[in-house]
C-alpha cells in the first residue's frame, strides 16, 4: 500500500495565485466567507491554470467559493483524487464515486493541513 501525505495549504479565494504544478485541489462553497461545504475534488498538472478554469466557468459567483490545494507528483495526484472522491462524495464528482479503480495502487492518504469536510486519514 502506497502512503501519501497530503497537506492542503489554506483556503484562498480564485483572485489568488496557485502554484504551476500538479496536485489536488478542493472548490468549497461559503457562507459569509466561511467555509461551508466541499463541493469537488480534482486534480490537474498546473493547479493555479484548472482552478481559474473552474472560476471562470463552472463556479461564476466567484465569491461564493475558496479552494484549497496540494502540491504531489502527477501519479500521486491520480491515485490522491480517486481516493478522495471516493470517501468524501463531493456534489460536484461523479468519477470515482462509487468506486476506488481496481487497476489503481492501494493507498493510505495521511490528511494535513486545512481540510474541511476530509478526514485525516483515507485507506484505498
Amino acid at each position: 500500500m502506497k502512503q501519501i501525505k497530503v497537506l492542503f495549504k489554506g483556503y484562498y479565494w480564485c483572485k489568488n495565485t496557485f502554484p504551476e504544478t500538479s496536485g489536488v485541489y478542493a472548490i468549497y462553497s461559503t457562507n459569509d466567507n466561511k467555509v461551508s461545504k466541499l463541493c469537488y475534488i480534482g486534480r490537474s498538472n498546473n493547479i493555479d491554470r484548472r482552478i481559474k478554469e473552474h472560476a471562470n466557468s463552472d463556479y461564476p459567483a466567484k465569491d461564493k467559493y475558496c479552494y484549497s490545494y496540494c502540491e504531489l507528483s502527477e501519479y500521486q495526484a491520480k491515485l490522491s483524487e480517486a481516493a478522495l472522491v471516493n470517501e468524501c462524495q463531493p456534489i460536484g464528482n461523479d468519477q470515482y464515486k462509487d468506486e476506488y479503480p481496481e487497476d489503481y495502487e492501494s493507498v493510505e492518504l495521511i490528511i494535513e493541513g486545512e481540510h474541511y469536510q476530509i478526514p485525516n486519514t483515507i485507506r484505498r
